[in-house]
């Protein structure tokens, strides 16, 4: 690989990174409650984000309800992702998909599978991607995820199958101008 595709390589990732953090902050605006969205901008109002984290991994380890253990988890990968520690924020993101595997809980192994991707796993990712397509019944979920898939298989360069992957996305009845656009 020359240096110009070196460098077109790492202009591109550094876009896709910056794109799938603006994605996820939106996600964030968009679909937290009213009190969800007030307790995170509270959370990030202040500069002290390993004391917030910590108060929600005291509030985690105490939590029994797997509902807002989950929600605890995911606000503490938010508020590692704002501060820049995205290792930390895969675990958590992982943690709550874990806590029980239903439906509520692809959306947050999709965020686990992203920021998986942005940290060069892209073997890991794309595991990930392969359990949303399987197991969730969202069909904007599955397109998402597959178009992950394409672009991890892209990094892994394992060219023919992300074809076979994006002609099948093409002709899915599922699969909308927008889910086609997300991959370029």
């Amino acid at each position: 690989m020359d240096m110009k595709q070196e460098a077109l390589r790492g202009a591109n990732r550094l876009f896709m990174v910056c794109l799938t953090a603006s994605i996820l902050f939106l996600y964030g605006v968009f679909f937290l409650s009213g009190e969800e969205q007030q307790r995170e901008e509270n959370a990030i109002s202040g500069t002290d984000f390993q004391q917030t984290i910590s108060s929600l991994e005291k509030q985690i380890s105490e939590c029994a309800d797997t509902e807002t253990k989950r929600d605890l988890l995911v606000q503490a990968a938010r508020l590692c992702e704002l501060a820049g520690d995205i290792e930390q924020a895969q675990k958590y993101y992982e943690q709550s998909v874990f806590i029980e595997i239903n439906e509520a809980s692809f959306p947050f192994l999709y965020a686990s599978a992203i920021v998986l991707f942005e940290m060069g796993e892209w073997e890991k990712s794309l595991f990930q991607c392969e359990l949303i397509i399987n197991g969730s019944a969202d069909m904007e979920l599955g397109n998402r995820a597959l178009n992950l898939t394409i672009r991890c298989l892209i990094e892994l360069e394992r060219n023919q199958e992300a074809k076979d992957k994006f002609e099948s996305l093409q002709a899915s009845a599922a699969s909308t101008s927008k889910s086609l656009y997300s991959l370029y």
